[in-house]
C-alpha cells in the first residue's frame, strides 16, 4: 500500500516524419525512344513550316517578278524591233508580247522596226499570225508603218508591207 507510484515506461523517442520522395523516371529504352520521337518530330514539324513559309515567299516572289516581266514585254519587243534583232523579236512574241501593244506615242514593235529601216524584224512581225500584226494601225499622228517606210526610202519595207496588204490609200493627220 504505500508504495511508490510505479515510473512511467520510457516512450521510445518519435522518428522524423518521413518524407515522400517523388520517384525518379523509369528510364527504359522504349520511354527514351518515345521521348526522343517525339522532340525530332516536333522539330520536324518546325522545320517544315519553316520550309513551307520559305517556298510561300519565294513563289510570291516569282509570280512577282512573273508580273513585271509580263509587263514590261511590249517595251521589251518594240526596243528588240528596234534593235532588229529578229530572234528576239519571235522570242518575246512566244512568250506573250502583243504584237499590236502601243507605247505613249501609238508606236508598235511593227511601226517601231519599219522607223528605223529593221528589215528583218519587220519581216519577223508580219510572219506572226496569232494575232497578227495590224499593218494599217497608225500612231498618234496618225502615221502608219507604210507612211514611215517610204517616207525614210526604206523600199523592202514598203514591199513587205504592201504584200501583207498594207493600205495606200490611207492618209495622216497632216
Amino acid at each position: 500500500e504505500g508504495a511508490a507510484p510505479e515510473p512511467a515506461a520510457a516512450q521510445p523517442p518519435t522518428p522524423p516524419p518521413l518524407r515522400i520522395l517523388p520517384r525518379p523516371p523509369v528510364r527504359t529504352p522504349l520511354r527514351e525512344h518515345v521521348k526522343t520521337t517525339v522532340f525530332e518530330d516536333i522539330f520536324r514539324r518546325e522545320k517544315d513550316a519553316e520550309a513551307a513559309a520559305e517556298v510561300q515567299r519565294l513563289e510570291e516572289q516569282a509570280l512577282a517578278a512573273a508580273a513585271e516581266r509580263k509587263a514590261a514585254l511590249p517595251d521589251m519587243l518594240r526596243a528588240a524591233a528596234k534593235a532588229g534583232e529578229a530572234a528576239k523579236v519571235l522570242e518575246l512574241l512566244q512568250e506573250g508580247a502583243g504584237i499590236n501593244d502601243v507605247d505613249a506615242n501609238g508606236w508598235t514593235a511593227l511601226y517601231t522596226a519599219t522607223v528605223y529601216g529593221k528589215e528583218e524584224a519587220v519581216k519577223s512581225l508580219l510572219g506572226w499570225t496569232n494575232p497578227p500584226a495590224e499593218v494599217d494601225k497608225a500612231n498618234n499622228n496618225g502615221v502608219t508603218a507604210l507612211m514611215a517606210a517610204a517616207r525614210d526610202g526604206y523600199t523592202q519595207v514598203v514591199v513587205q508591207l504592201l504584200d501583207r496588204g498594207a493600205d495606200v490609200q490611207q492618209v495622216d493627220e497632216f
